[in-house]
């Protein structure tokens, strides 16, 4: 019950996993994110950089629903995608993470193997990351944050 309240007050929002192979929602626990990271740094007594990963991502989940898509997290052969963002017929895949580490694919592996030819982004916090990796293009996080900005 007060999670729902907590929802239904727009403290809290819950994605659910998306399926991207069978193209539905599973039944499967998926995750919440919160409207205000400071109160849930208040919350659980942390500061912003105790989790920084966890922040980012809440960041993007919110962005994403203020572009106006739905949001629920990827599921792809058992592989988690951070974000499946649903407009209409539109689809975007988005991995969110701090930097890409060197040597590493691990951000664009979970990508790189969903066979449509939908929009596949990697967002990082790093602005030395920028480019694109095995064809999946990597942003940096705050270019994106102001792409919508930069187009008005």
């Amino acid at each position: 019950m007060t999670r729902q309240l907590l929802q239904q007050s727009y403290l809290f929002y819950e994605t659910k996993k998306y399926s991207i192979r069978g193209k539905k929602l599973l039944s499967t626990l998926g995750k919440y994110y919160v409207a205000d990271t400071g109160l849930r740094n208040i919350r659980l007594n942390k500061n912003y950089r105790d989790n920084l990963g966890h922040q980012i991502e809440n960041i993007v989940f919110i962005e994403l629903l203020r572009r106006g898509y739905n949001v629920d997290v990827g599921d792809y052969s058992g592989k988690e995608i951070g974000f499946v963002a649903r407009k209409g017929n539109e689809i975007k895949y988005y991995q969110v993470t701090e930097h890409l580490p060197e040597g590493s694919t691990r951000e664009t592996d979970n990508l790189r193997y969903i066979p449509d030819g939908y929009q596949k982004t990697v967002l990082s916090l790093s602005q030395f990351d920028e480019g694109t990796v095995d064809g999946i293009a990597v942003k940096y996080l705050i270019d994106w944050l102001l792409e919508e900005q930069i187009k008005r």
